[in-house]
């Protein structure tokens, strides 16, 4: 099911990641367990979607670049407002829940 950006903030909690072989880390807005509408994003927002691991549920440890859907393990959505440099599927070295 997807979801819409402005309908969905209750769902929507902030996150710190650092994204592998990148110095810098980054605070985004993270959407646990949702796939949003991209057509329902704000005019420059980005968004991503993110794999949780076979053993651990409980945060993302990949992410996809921007258009590229998860099927299989979808942990949920990550909107930013600049763009990441991601690749098929980058890893994710940390990720802190603010």
């Amino acid at each position: 099911m997807l979801h819409n950006y402005n309908d969905e903030q209750h769902y929507k909690c902030q996150l710190d990641i650092r994204i592998k072989r990148q110095k810098d880390t980054h605070e985004v807005e993270f959407f646990d367990g949702m796939r949003l509408k991209p057509e329902t994003l704000p005019k420059g927002k980005h968004m991503y979607h993110t794999r949780h691991s076979d053993k651990d549920m409980s945060q993302p440890v990949t992410i996809t670049p921007e258009g590229v859907a998860i099927t299989v393990n979808f942990c949920g959505t990550i909107v930013t407002d600049t763009p990441l440099q991601v690749n098929e599927e980058t890893k994710l070295m940390f990720v802190s829940w603010i």
